[in-house]
């Protein structure tokens, strides 16, 4: 699942970087060090969800090579991130009647290549929630994913009941993305989402369900919407 740099991204922080200091930076070194800010909100009813994303995305690994370059053996590296937590300052602010949380952080001659995936790691997970959490006219949160944990679905392959037991977030610049987008069966087109449903196989007057033992890992284009739409609905009945 390790992370890696684009080739557009490291383009743009050669750019970057290259804006900031005389001379001509070519690629990133271990040495090497840079100051760099970088500030984003997230709306307070999801940093909860941003801060495990974010764990969850650190914790998952980074290699140093290039997707784009083919280099013969992937070469993972240990960046260590703990001391990067003190460069961040919160404050709160509402935009639009929502009330959101501002992070800011002002990197100070930190380290190059920890500091450039720690903050495409944060875009990462902004992108997400951008993606799939919104608000409407009067604030309400509105979740933008097709099929929510819960959601009892069929597939077109098979309409039985089906429950939307968990979902992975997919990143592009991942080595598992890389390997999953080769399956045929996947299509990320309209949601960089897999999920992991069950299959109802029994449902004892709705108070107890059985599942079948087998694995149903599909993208949203090979589900469709079922007679009932939550898990919810069906044991309220």
């Amino acid at each position: 699942m390790a992370r890696f740099l684009s080739h557009k991204e490291v383009q743009d922080w050669i750019e970057k970087i290259n804006n900031h200091r005389h001379g001509i930076f070519h690629e990133f070194r271990t040495d090497d060090r840079i100051s760099y800010k970088f500030v984003f909100s997230v709306s307070k009813n999801n940093i909860d969800r941003f801060e495990k994303l974010l764990d969850r995305f650190l914790s998952e690994g980074f290699r140093k090579d290039y997707q784009e370059y083919n280099f013969p053996s992937p070469s993972l590296i240990d960046l260590n991130f703990s001391n990067f937590r003190k460069f961040e300052v919160r404050s709160e602010h509402t935009f639009s009647g929502v009330d959101f949380v501002k992070f800011n952080y002002d990197f100070k001659d930190v380290p190059s290549l920890p500091a450039i995936f720690f903050i495409e790691t944060l875009k990462d997970v902004i992108q997400i929630i951008g993606n799939y959490w919104n608000f409407d006219d009067d604030g309400n949160e509105i979740c933008m994913i097709q099929y929510p944990i819960g959601s009892i679905v069929s597939l077109k392959s098979d309409r039985s009941d089906f429950i939307v037991e968990s979902m992975q977030f997919m990143r592009e610049n991942t080595d598992d993305f890389q390997l999953i987008r080769k399956n045929t069966r996947y299509d990320f087109s309209e949601e960089m989402i897999l999920y992991k449903l069950l299959k109802i196989e029994k449902n004892n007057n709705s108070q107890a369900l059985i599942f079948n033992d087998n694995e149903y890992v599909v993208t949203s284009d090979q589900i469709i919407p079922n007679r009932d739409n939550r898990i919810d609905q069906i044991l309220d009945k």
